[in-house]
């Protein structure tokens, strides 16, 4: 898969992201991601990847607000 698919694939998880967690950042994160991989940057693309799942731990997400295991189990299956 070239860098733009990649690109174009990170964007459509990011609307997700958004559309499911809007008062978290972590869309930010992989909207970010994809600007990298345009840029040709895979290793800041990772670097993003990884602070958005970083995101979508439990405690990250408590910190929000996010307290049921419907919305946990939601996070994990968006960045599985």
């Amino acid at each position: 898969m070239n860098a733009g698919a990649i690109s174009a694939r990170l964007r459509g998880l990011a609307g997700r992201m958004r559309d499911a967690f809007p008062d978290m950042a972590a869309h930010s994160h992989v909207s970010d991601a994809a600007a990298a991989m345009d840029g040709g940057r895979p290793d800041g693309a990772q670097r993003h990847l990884n602070a958005a799942i970083a995101s979508f731990t439990p405690l990250a997400m408590a910190r929000h607000g996010i307290n049921d295991d419907t919305s946990r189990v939601a996070g994990k299956r968006l960045m599985a």
